[in-house]
């Protein structure tokens, strides 16, 4: 039992969170322990139109990416339950052309049926390595971008606004017309739609 000074401390701590809009919840992303089914799983290609990464009021917009890779069902945790090969075309910055370059596959994490969507599966795109090379720009992002699968619609949405927020991470070195530097966090927001369309649903 918490007594005199210790407790007026820990009241003290909870108020502060509070004040700042800080909510005392488990952490963000968390994967259960959930086996999944993926019909009909194998090989995929994904295809988005107008990907946007933001920075602080910094947003940089490419005109298309592909997104191809693999889905299998899980019997664990659903971490890796597929890869993707990413590419980026017509990416700007205030008008200047940049080079954005996805580095090596990433993984696909599938974490929890949503809350909130029943069609809904959340994931985690994790392992990216991202550079970006331009006109006094060179940059380069690593870490993990938050989404969800849509069954309905066979669509891969990541950083919307209903999904946890990014821990894409800018590296040492980083900087790109004074508008980055390195320990900066990135979100990316895109919208693939798969084909095949997959069905992604707990085991049991």
């Amino acid at each position: 039992m918490l007594r005199g000074t210790a407790r007026k401390a820990l009241l003290g701590a909870l108020a502060l969170c509070a004040g700042m809009g800080l909510a005392v919840t488990p952490a963000s992303g968390a994967a259960q322990t959930t086996a999944w089914r993926v019909d009909p799983g194998g090989a995929f290609a994904g295809q988005a139109t107008t990907v946007v990464f933001s920075l602080r009021r910094v947003r940089w917009p490419c005109a298309t990416s592909t997104a191809d890779g693999t889905l299998a069902a899980s019997d664990g945790d659903g971490l890796a339950a597929g890869t993707v090969d990413v590419m980026y075309s017509n990416c700007r910055l205030a008008g200047i052309v940049l080079d954005f370059k996805a580095v090596g596959t990433w993984k696909v994490d599938l974490l929890q049926k949503n809350s909130a969507h029943s069609s809904w599966v959340d994931v985690a795109v994790s392992g990216i390595d991202l550079k970006w090379a331009g006109p006094g720009c060179a940059v380069e992002f690593k870490g993990t971008q938050y989404g969800h699968y849509d069954n309905d619609t066979g669509r891969l949405v990541l950083g919307s606004a209903d999904d946890p927020a990014s821990k894409l991470i800018s590296l040492p070195g980083s900087s790109c017309l004074g508008l980055v530097s390195p320990d900066e966090v990135a979100t990316m927001q895109a919208t693939y739609s798969l084909t095949p369309a997959q069905k992604i649903t707990p085991a049991t």
